[in-house]
């Protein structure tokens, strides 16, 4: 079947190449910092004879994309194809060229001007598929995958409650129970906001912050009163259920320099965050013993920001091998050949490109059969929250001033001392202008 899609493909484009045989390179460059693309470039380009792609590391492929770091001179291989996170903000997206070609609709199945297998809007999440529109709806970027927040824990440590997720005051409640104070400390500690920081940033996301590109600018624009309710709950969980900073502390002192897996398995704690990349890069003997929970408000799951898409910049050259790679990569029988040839390799990876798939029907029906501990995990579609684009620099200013002011108004005696956060956005825009 995929032998016959490409010769189709050929005979597309055939009458192009008879007018300019050298005017479509057969060879596509494709710019990732993903391992996984190097072994699925490899599927591909075994599984037919017109088109190769060759994969070439780049560590973060938004900057290099963003601040046109394509050299057009020749220096070094434009790329056809680019795979990355944050490629779908405003400035981003601008690089690269639509993908509506790609796609059936009813015009163009009526029209019959070829018979490729074009793409089926509806076997993508549809959220999640609008992500990659440019403002004026123009389908650019195809969404690979993306991660989930969770929370870990023994499955010998809870019964019941045998959802798929746990919303914030189940995990508040559970905890609580869980804590116990011998001798005026903690001898064991259901959880805390303050274990792990990506927690924090995590809890704005379960209230709906929404950090987002403003307009025009490349800096970030949020939610002020979500912001302030995520930050008012994480401080009312350390004064109430854990009974203040002091104890917490103490707790983080005497304790958590052990793995979160040992602690679990001490019974120190009652849960530890993770994500599904995470939970499944566990060596199988370590995860045997655990189970997990989406982190959830409300019945809202929220996506991780790191969704990994791929698009055609605009400068690409080899445009037919990079089109037949996103026709291949995005049918549901190649998805199955992928994590099939990821297990049989034993690759240390997780589903599609380390995620879940950005086709539903692959996570629902697919996934689980390599991942058994799945079962019953797959979230719906109308659980899940995915965010809004982001600037390319964005893990930059995640890691350097939001991660570390969230901490700081976690953690202080007096949160009003701290100040704001578009304060501190302010001084990290100056010292790291956008070039």
């Amino acid at each position: 079947m995929l032998t016959l899609v490409f010769l189709l493909l050929a005979s597309a484009i055939f009458f192009l190449w008879y007018k300019n045989p050298n005017r479509f390179p057969t060879t596509a460059i494709l710019w990732t910092n993903r391992p996984e693309f190097a072994a699925y470039a490899e599927l591909f380009n075994a599984s037919q004879e017109l088109y190769q792609i060759e994969v070439v590391y780049k560590n973060e492929p938004a900057r290099e994309i963003e601040e046109g770091k394509i050299d057009t001179n020749m220096q070094e291989l434009v790329p056809d194809l680019v795979a990355g996170a944050y490629l779908n903000n405003e400035k981003t997206i601008q690089r690269f060229s639509s993908l509506a070609s790609l796609f059936a609709t009813e015009k163009r199945n009526a029209e019959r001007r070829t018979n490729l297998p074009l793409l089926d809007r509806s076997l993508f999440y549809q959220d999640l598929l609008s992500r990659g529109e440019n403002s004026v709806g123009q389908q650019i970027l195809l969404p690979v995958s993306f991660d989930l927040p969770a929370l870990a824990f023994l499955k010998s440590s809870r019964s019941g409650n045998q959802q798929f997720s746990l919303n914030l005051e189940s995990i508040q409640e559970e905890s609580a129970a869980y804590n116990v104070i011998k001798d005026g400390r903690f001898n064991r500690m259901g959880f805390s906001p303050r274990w792990d920081p990506e927690v924090l940033y995590e809890k704005t996301a379960l209230f709906q912050t929404n950090f987002t590109e403003a307009e025009k600018t490349g800096q970030v624009t949020w939610n002020q009163e979500a912001l302030d309710q995520a930050i008012a709950f994480i401080r009312e969980w350390i004064t109430t259920v854990n009974q203040g900073l002091e104890l917490e502390q103490q707790f983080i002192d005497t304790f958590l320099y052990d793995p979160p897996i040992k602690l679990l398995s001490d019974g120190r704690i009652l849960f530890t965050y993770s994500t599904l990349q995470n939970f499944f890069h566990l060596a199988p003997e370590k995860r045997s013993a655990l189970d997990f929970r989406w982190m959830a408000k409300n019945d809202l799951i929220p996506v991780n920001d790191d969704i990994l898409f791929i698009g055609i910049p605009n400068a690409a050259v080899a445009r037919p091998a990079a089109g037949a790679f996103l026709l291949w990569f995005f049918q549901s029988d190649t998805q199955k050949k992928l994590l099939e040839s990821s297990q049989f390799k034993r690759m240390r990876t997780f589903g599609i490109a380390d995620g879940f798939s950005s086709l539903s029907s692959i996570n629902e029906e697919i996934i689980p059969q390599y991942f058994p501990s799945l079962v019953g995990h797959i979230p719906p579609e109308n659980y899940l929250s995915f965010p809004l684009p982001l600037p390319s620099r964005w893990n930059a200013m995640r890691k350097d001033v939001i991660i570390p002011w969230l901490l700081e108004k976690a953690s202080a005696d007096d949160p009003d001392q701290i100040p704001d956060l578009s304060e501190r956005l302010e001084t990290w825009y100056r010292q790291k202008p956008l070039q």
